[in-house]
């Protein structure tokens, strides 16, 4: 019996989940607020830059689920399909997000509190420009910590899916590899306490 992926329909709906999965994404990305930076102090969401950590998570979840998809329309199976890479990806993507936010809250809640001669002249937040400007940048211009963190999400990603379809399985990577991602994440948020 043929596998789904081997059948001419199952192809075509691979494709449309696989193209539906993508185009949700950045579809949500621009009509909401899902990637957008959590700045309440511009109300209009359309105004505020993406978020590197969002997107970085939005990233990692349409990469695993969309191979989670092709290896279902491969193998017919779904247990035993994701393994702890998938889910160490998920979670550094998930405390990424989580510090990222925490560091923004508390850079508003002490700007809030300290009274300098910069609170009277406050740096206005940043505002949207375009998506690759918004991720590698804050109101000073593009950050290296941010660049970093974009290219290893970037390499490592086309790695997993490069992986997937060779070997048909979701790759082990080891912990070198999850500790140069964990350098990288923890970069960004450390550097991202001091943006501007």
């Amino acid at each position: 019996m043929k596998a789904l992926i081997d059948t001419s329909w199952g192809t075509g709906l691979l494709v449309f989940f696989e193209v539906a999965l993508v185009g949700g994404f950045i579809w949500l990305g621009k009509k909401t607020e899902l990637l957008r930076d959590s700045d309440l102090k511009e109300p209009d969401f359309n105004k505020r830059p993406y978020s590197m950590a969002k997107s970085q998570l939005a990233f990692w979840i349409t990469v695993i689920v969309g191979c989670f998809l092709y290896l279902y329309f491969k193998h017919e199976e779904f247990v035993g399909v994701i393994n702890n890479t998938a889910l160490i990806l998920l979670g550094l993507s998930t405390a990424t997000t989580a510090l990222s936010g925490v560091v923004t809250n508390q850079k508003d809640s002490e700007k809030g509190k300290s009274p300098t001669p910069a609170a009277d002249h406050p740096a206005p937040p940043p505002i949207h420009e375009d998506f690759l400007k918004d991720i590698m940048s804050d109101n000073e211009g593009m950050n290296v910590h941010r660049v970093q963190m974009f290219l290893w999400t970037l390499v490592f990603g086309i790695v997993f899916i490069h992986q997937v379809v060779k070997e048909g399985k979701f790759p082990e990577y080891d912990a070198q590899i999850f500790g140069l991602m964990g350098i990288s994440s923890v970069t960004y948020v450390w550097f991202k306490k001091d943006e501007k």
